[in-house]
């Protein structure tokens, strides 16, 4: 009996252990393996490429052909006021005469120029050109001492080619008014053409950079070179 004895007891103790073991496994195999368990995934937001917008090399007295314009354009709203600038000289300049000194500070260089960016629409209502000391002597003397010029220009036109919220890139039509004062009191007025290609980028809430490459052809002359002046605002939205 007692030999029947110890063997119910071994029997029933190994089955025990065999529970235990398989009880073990399947607590061992519920938790998932380190190197498998994956960290929640970080999604990644990437800031919009915007489009930069470059002005063409001018290598003559003729603007490159435009892309197609945009018919009605979409001017960002921190852009939309008038704004105003004076570029006082030209970057680079050259004229089919070769006499580039038309172009220096005592000849004739852009001065004041005021654009006004409307929702749909760019207008340039006022655009100065500075005649110098020197530039006066040799009007003078073109006048043979019995008259002088003035000059002043206004846009015409403006087309829009691209937009970004930080850029514009545009060309206007400007018509550039040669006033004749003979004998100093009678003024003859003569309209010449000019193209402007131009590009504005934002710099500051109230400031932007604009970049012009320019055709100008006064009295039979053309003339053709770059500049750029800071504009600062100087009205907030107008109407549309």
């Amino acid at each position: 009996m007692k030999a029947y004895s110890l063997i119910a007891t071994a029997v029933l103790l190994l089955a025990t252990t065999q529970q235990c073991v398989a009880g073990a496994q399947g607590d061992i195999t519920s938790v998932p393996n380190a190197s498998q368990t994956s960290e929640p995934s970080q999604q990644v937001f990437e800031l919009p490429t915007l489009e930069v917008f470059e002005l063409p090399t001018l290598n003559g007295p003729l603007l490159p052909a435009p892309p197609p314009a945009i018919e009605l354009p979409e001017v960002p709203s921190p852009f939309l006021g008038c704004w105003e600038g004076d570029p006082g000289a030209f970057d680079t300049l050259a004229t089919d005469s070769g006499l580039v000194d038309i172009g220096t500070p005592g000849r004739g260089t852009p001065g004041r120029i005021v654009f006004c960016y409307r929702r749909h629409s760019i207008e340039v209502p006022e655009a100065e050109v500075k005649i110098g000391f020197k530039g006066h002597v040799v009007d003078w003397l073109l006048h043979r001492g019995l008259g002088f010029s003035t000059f002043k220009a206004r846009g015409v036109t403006t087309e829009v080619f691209g937009v970004t919220p930080l850029e514009i890139h545009a060309r206007t039509n400007l018509k550039i008014t040669q006033t004749e004062h003979w004998l100093y009191v009678i003024p003859r007025h003569t309209d010449q053409p000019s193209e402007v290609d131009w590009l504005a980028t934002l710099t500051a809430p109230d400031t932007t950079l604009v970049q012009g490459r320019q055709v100008i052809s006064i009295s039979g002359l053309n003339m053709w070179g770059s500049w750029h002046g800071t504009f600062r605002r100087v009205t907030d939205e107008i109407n549309p």
